[in-house]
């Protein structure tokens, strides 16, 4: 089977998953919630537009810090909202084809929606987050948020391009270990603050997460680009003939 078929054939099955989850949980939307879902989904989108690029060239937009807090916070409606937003900021700074955009966002809600049943099954009621348990149903929540990725884009390399599946293992899970990390470490404190409660120190939270990303993004920059220009100097130099 050509793999031009094998992979639109692939996006159409978890489109066919994810896309009626978005639908679904849109509708189920409570209006109280919306400004809120709007307004974290457009600094999601805009990290979605500024990712940190990576040594191997992959890039970390750590949106999903913002899909964990919101569905952990408010419950699945509200982070599949976050999450079809700001893949609409994606969808415009990437110029990707209407189905590999609809491929991404689908992903994002399957992921979404399984974690926040997970969350739901094991701690507790979505939107009701204390901090006795936070730490570790944050974790675990994130973690099986992460593993779906995990999974889709293997199977998608493995089978789709036939890539050797123990380095697409190793690749992505290098890869996923390191976005767990970021979303754990700079979502967790965000999490743990009850939003109906405490908005200003929410909102705080929130733009002190949103800062110390981009600094790591300026940072990462300066770090590539600098390896960059070390890698194109060596290959300059071994061009000239040894005397």
């Amino acid at each position: 089977m050509p793999i031009l078929l094998k992979e639109k054939g692939f996006m159409l099955i978890v489109i066919g998953f994810g896309l009626p989850i978005i639908l679904i949980q849109l509708w189920s939307l409570e209006k109280t919630h919306m400004p809120f879902a709007i307004l974290i989904a457009i600094l999601a989108g805009i990290l979605e537009i500024f990712p940190i690029e990576l040594r191997n060239g992959k890039k970390l937009s750590c949106s999903s810090i913002f899909n964990i807090v919101v569905l952990v916070q408010m419950g699945i409606p509200e982070a599949v909202i976050v999450v079809f937003i700001a893949s609409l900021f994606l969808f415009y700074n990437s110029k990707l084809s209407f189905i590999s955009w609809l491929f991404q966002a689908s992903q994002c809600a399957v992921a979404v929606f399984l974690a926040g049943f997970v969350f739901e099954y094991f701690f507790g009621k979505l939107g009701v987050f204390t901090y006795i348990t936070s730490v570790f149903a944050f974790a675990c929540t994130t973690f099986i948020y992460f593993f779906i990725f995990f999974a889709i884009t293997v199977i998608y390399k493995g089978l789709v391009f036939s890539q050797n599946f123990s380095d697409v293992l190793t690749k992505e899970m290098n890869d996923t270990l390191l976005a767990f990390a970021v979303t754990f470490i700079l979502g967790f404190r965000l999490a743990a603050i009850d939003y109906d409660q405490q908005p200003f120190p929410f909102w705080f939270e929130t733009i002190f997460a949103v800062a110390v990303f981009l600094f790591a993004r300026s940072i990462a920059q300066v770090l590539v680009r600098h390896r960059k220009n070390h890698l194109a100097t060596l290959e300059n130099i071994t061009q000239y003939p040894w005397c």
